[in-house]
């Protein structure tokens, strides 16, 4: 039994009753969407951070990153997130994606590590399991989130401007 409870509001998509399988399928789109978001994010970072490391500061190390590719290419795996967020959000709810973009700790940890970042120590690897945990716990927690509320387009864009890792 969940311990919150949300009004249905896919019920009345369109003013039709929407099928149990519409639905699944829906919620599906949103978790591949947010956890490509997660990605996303993950992986930007991770290359925004490791360019960054020995750029020095400043206005001319700024200068520096704004012409560099591969920061670049992390701004742009950021920019693809917060898209990715905003269908993820306008196909689910936002208790099942917002959730889901913790695991882009996960990924930046392993992305840094592939582009010559240290390797991940074991406390590290066990602070990876917890967030799983956590998000897996989580979810348990919540229950069924087909019982959530879908978040209009202007308000996911808002959210995932707010809510963007970097």
């Amino acid at each position: 039994m969940p311990l919150v409870k949300f009004p249905n509001r896919y019920a009345t998509t369109c003013g039709n009753a929407a099928r149990p399988d519409t639905l699944s399928r829906m919620l599906l789109v949103s978790v591949c969407f947010a956890v490509g978001a997660a990605c996303a994010f993950g992986t930007g970072t991770a290359i925004e951070h490791t360019v960054s490391a020995g750029n020095g500061g400043g206005l001319r190390g700024m200068l520096r990153l704004a012409r560099d590719r591969r920061w670049l290419t992390g701004a742009a795996l950021d920019v693809l997130g917060v898209a990715l967020q905003v269908v993820a959000l306008a196909t689910g709810p936002v208790i099942l994606v917002q959730p889901c973009l913790v695991l882009a700790l996960p990924v930046a940890l392993l992305v840094a590590w592939r582009l010559g970042a240290h390797r991940p120590s074991a406390r590290q690897y066990r602070g990876c399991a917890w967030i799983l945990a956590g998000l897996a716990g989580f979810f348990v927690a919540v229950g069924d989130p087909g019982d959530a509320d879908r978040c209009s387009t202007a308000s996911g864009c808002w959210s995932s401007g707010a809510t963007s890792p970097s």
